[in-house]
């Protein structure tokens, strides 16, 4: 008979259906935006063949190459957002008009999702815009609802890059007037990002 696991999916039963490993893979899924990565999957003792099955089955649906979102949770912008995160790998994060949007600086769509990377790699990711940016560290990066995120200050100085001189402006108002960031942070990172120099992209 088929066991509710979670999330608002069932899980089919037989010789298929282990329903503590997928509760597993499940509580992992749960704090990341109802996301989970094929090595996370089999570090929660699914196998190759069952996370394929499940695939098959619906239950999961692949959002980047070895990233799977569970089909019962809704889409939204953070999920998207941390999809790609979670695709690059480490060292990566929200970043310029996305990052914005997190910080509730600057409005963009929805389905907008980009991403800076560290210039050791070249990611391709189909519907991202990806940055590979010199120094992206931790230094760098906040965590906001789960997802990575380029600091207030680091996203204001990356924004003059995508956006004209006017837009970045009512993005540094808006970050004064909220706390978000002083104008000593963003002159520092500015400082910080003019030193190393800034780095290519990659769409």
């Amino acid at each position: 008979m088929p066991r509710t696991a979670g999330l608002g999916f069932v899980v089919p039963a037989g010789r298929d259906a282990h329903p503590m490993d997928d509760r597993k893979a499940m509580d992992l899924a749960a704090t990341q935006h109802s996301l989970i990565t094929h090595t996370q999957a089999l570090g929660a003792g699914l196998t190759r063949h069952q996370v394929q099955h499940r695939v098959g089955e619906g239950l999961l649906v692949r959002a980047h190459e070895g990233v799977y979102r569970y089909s019962s949770a809704p889409e939204s912008g953070g999920q998207r957002l941390l999809a790609a995160c979670l695709a690059v790998g480490p060292v990566s994060a929200a970043s310029h008009r996305a990052a914005a949007a997190m910080h509730g600086i600057w409005l963009v769509p929805s389905e907008l999702v980009e991403v800076s990377v560290d210039r050791t790699r070249s990611p391709e990711l189909d519907g991202v815009r990806v940055h590979r940016l010199a120094d992206l560290n931790a230094r760098w990066i906040v965590t906001i609802d789960g997802v990575p995120v380029t600091t207030p200050a680091r996203t204001l100085v990356d924004l003059g890059a995508v956006l004209p001189l006017g837009s970045v402006s009512r993005a540094l108002d808006r970050s004064i007037g909220r706390n978000l960031a002083t104008l000593a942070e963003v002159r520092s990172a500015m400082n910080a990002v003019a030193r190393k120099g800034r780095g290519g992209e990659a769409e």
